[in-house]
């Protein structure tokens, strides 16, 4: 039964990279930044601002071709879409911020929408993240109020009618993601230890109390990287339920973090496994009468 601990062997290492990517992503421009928790498109902010579009008294035609007609169409409707996106590419470079900002569990990275904020493709164009901390608060409203300020209309957050709520609900959740990153830790470690231990029972040690440390260190690591995804999975659904009802009528919206909350229920089913495979080894072991088996060549 020896070879057979390779499989809770594996999953524990899997885990504990899984759990290392958690606390690293999107520490820096170019690794994993589109792993975030929350994203806030403010592509849209401030749109209230803008001065009203005068109206055309040209009339528009009528006498075209039939065969003409969706040509027309067609023309005039890419027109109208390529002067949304100017002024909501325009909109965010006259305010002076950015288009999206990702909350991660340890910084904040931000940019723009490429090709553009309205493309049913866009994908992130990041330009800067900040520095990691292990007590990370995502100070958003100072983040948007001091890139107004110097941005080309010098305004400050209040004109655009900021809700003090939404920056109140985040420094409450921000607290929430200490504990996940506490727990993250907390499984890489115990995933660490169980590597060792495993490895120990993998070639040479049959020893009953190593396996039940072993034991412990598996579901150490599970029960951290579930109450973690739990964590993430509350602060996910409360963020989006305090700016959708808050920030969506200045032009401020946020969406889930899918691929974050994928890894991380993923790392949590990885350890589940783990726990699961030791446990059926250790309960053939006891019926065997508690030893391990020779490796079989």
């Amino acid at each position: 039964m020896r070879p057979f601990i390779i499989v809770p062997l594996s999953c524990a290492v899997a885990g504990m990279v899984l759990s290392f990517l958690l606390i690293f992503a999107g520490n820096k421009p170019g690794f994993m930044e589109e792993y975030q928790i929350v994203t806030l498109n403010t592509s849209t902010l401030g749109h209230d601002l803008l001065p009203k579009m005068p109206k055309t008294n040209s009339p528009i035609p009528i006498s075209t071709p039939f065969d003409e007609l969706y040509s027309s169409a067609s023309g005039i409707t890419d027109q109208v879409d390529g002067i949304l996106n100017n002024v909501i590419d325009d909109l965010s470079r006259s305010l002076g911020i950015q288009q999206w900002y990702g909350w991660h569990l340890r910084n904040f990275c931000e940019g723009m929408y490429k090709p553009n904020a309205t493309s049913p493709s866009a994908t992130f164009d990041v330009t800067d993240c900040s520095k990691p901390t292990a007590v990370y608060h995502f100070k958003i409203a100072d983040i948007i109020d001091k890139q107004l300020q110097v941005g080309p209309l010098h305004i400050g957050l209040d004109k655009l009618k900021w809700p003090d709520s939404i920056q109140k609900k985040f420094d409450e959740l921000s607290t929430a993601l200490h504990a996940a990153l506490a727990f993250y830790a907390i499984s890489v470690v115990a995933a660490g230890i169980s590597i060792f231990t495993g490895l120990v029972l993998l070639f040479g040690s049959d020893s009953l109390l190593l396996s039940l440390v072993n034991m412990a260190c598996l579901f150490l690591s599970f029960f951290s990287l579930f109450i973690a995804s739990i964590i993430i999975t509350v602060v996910n659904s409360k963020s989006l339920k305090t700016v959708n009802e808050n920030g969506n009528k200045i032009g401020l919206y946020a969406y889930k973090g899918h691929k974050y909350l994928a890894l991380t229920w993923s790392s949590m089913a990885v350890m589940l496994l783990a726990v699961l495979s030791f446990a059926a080894l250790m309960l053939t072991r006891k019926r065997r009468g508690g030893k391990m088996g020779p490796i079989k060549s």
